[in-house]
């Protein structure tokens, strides 16, 4: 018995060594891999029939359509000056004789992008070896706390929705079937008050209560939570900190925002936002310079022809957005800052992959109109009120680490922030 299933796996793997797929793996330039472990994890892991994804995405495009995140504008207005002030009263509480003060700004961000919206083991890609190990012990305690919290945020704001039914549009629902189809003067996409993203859920899950029950809801919520705080907070700062690192570019940036607000204090509006035109350049330099995600992974459905290699379907594949970022042939002088690399009249016949912060394709983020909206009006509000500088701007641009995401070495955005002149 021993001998026969020894000669079946000898036979077996006989055959699959010469198979195409080992072919072009072993056709492609490094060092010479060690497939098998890779085949036999496929072997063994199991995943449950069809993916739900595509029909979930489109369920929650509608979310984050043009017209609704207009409705947030009111919100990333008041947080953003909320917590502008927080830094103004730490500086005047702690500043010395020359009213500055040297902070850490990440965790001021990171509070902000919160208020605005693991160990990696190959083994424990399978599910029946991970469940058996510690984290998978400590992931089910934290989901637990989690799942009770979240349920109760669904089914507080599903009542609230059900006792409120009639300040809200009653052609909701069609909004919602339309997804992203709604032209910018179709009444459709304007309900009489601002669906939030769990509202929006919530209306797509009565109609598709199969797919989207409040398991999935949660899990839906936690996803778009801990895929855009961090995110959010750490572009922001590595924006604050090229502020600080290039006072000449700040300066434009203040020429612009002067221009447009001049020294009124009243809020960034839909209209302010097609004009500041240098601070988004500024935001997408710092996202090409410091992408908060330096990689991304993604599944092979179809061979993929890469020069001179063929890469097999059914593989996993890293996507270096760091180096596609830091490309020459793209991005000459790639490790300095030049916002104007984003001008109109620069980016012109650039290939729409080289500068893909959010990813690309059929699985990008959902919400990058949404980010970059809250980075324009809550950095708008941040520099019209602070300034921000180094000791020492001399130095080269800092060399980030990975930390999950792009950060400092030390994980620490220390900047001097002092007040604006001007300003009460």
């Amino acid at each position: 018995m021993t001998t026969a299933l020894a000669g079946l796996l000898g036979g077996y793997y006989w055959v699959w060594s010469r198979s195409r797929f080992v072919r072009l793996i072993d056709a492609l330039p490094g060092p010479n891999p060690l497939p098998l472990l890779g085949n036999i994890l496929d072997l063994l892991k199991f995943s449950p029939d069809g993916d739900p994804w595509k029909k979930r995405r489109r369920m929650l495009n509608p979310a984050f359509h043009f017209q609704n995140l207009n409705g947030f504008l009111d919100i990333f207005n008041d947080l953003s000056l909320d917590y502008a002030a927080k830094i103004e009263r730490i500086i005047l509480g702690t500043a010395s004789s020359t009213g500055c003060q040297e902070i850490d700004v990440h965790p001021i961000m990171s509070l902000l992008a919160l208020d605005l919206f693991a160990v990696y083991e190959p083994w424990l890609r399978l599910d029946w070896i991970y469940k058996l190990s510690s984290l998978y012990r400590q992931e089910l305690q934290l989901l637990s706390s989690n799942a009770v919290a979240m349920n109760k945020i669904i089914q507080s704001r599903r009542e609230f929705l059900k006792q409120n039914a009639d300040k809200y549009s009653s052609q909701s629902s069609e909004y919602l079937a339309n997804n992203n189809n709604v032209g910018e003067g179709d009444t459709l996409s304007r309900p009489k008050e601002r669906l939030t993203f769990l509202d929006l859920l919530l209306k797509a899950s009565e109609e598709n209560p199969d797919d989207l029950n409040d398991e999935v809801l949660s899990n839906e919520v936690c996803l778009f939570i801990a895929g855009s705080i961090d995110t959010a907070a750490v572009a922001m700062a590595w924006f604050l900190y090229l502020m600080a690192k290039c006072p000449e570019h700040q300066q434009l940036v203040m020429d612009e925002l002067n221009l447009i607000f001049g020294d009124s204090d009243r809020p960034v509006t839909a209209h302010d936002l097609t004009r500041l035109k240098y601070l988004e350049c500024c935001i997408k330099e710092t996202l090409r310079l410091y992408p908060p995600f330096p990689v991304i992974f993604r599944y092979l459905t179809e061979e993929v022809q890469i020069g001179d290699y063929i890469l097999p379907k059914d593989i996993t594949v890293l996507v270096n957005i760091y180096g596609t970022h830091r490309n020459a042939e793209f991005f000459p002088d790639p490790d300095s800052f030049k916002p104007e690399r984003f001008l109109p009249e620069n980016s012109v016949d650039r290939h729409p992959y080289v500068f893909i912060p959010f990813s690309a394709g059929v699985r990008n983020c959902i919400a990058p109109k949404y980010a970059m909206m809250e980075m324009k009006v809550a950095l708008a509000n941040l520099l019209r009120r602070l300034k921000f500088s180094l000791s020492d701007p001399s130095g080269p641009l800092q060399t980030p680490a990975i930390h999950f995401m792009l950060k400092p070495k030390d994980g620490k955005f220390n900047l001097i922030v002092s007040k604006r002149l001007g300003l009460s």
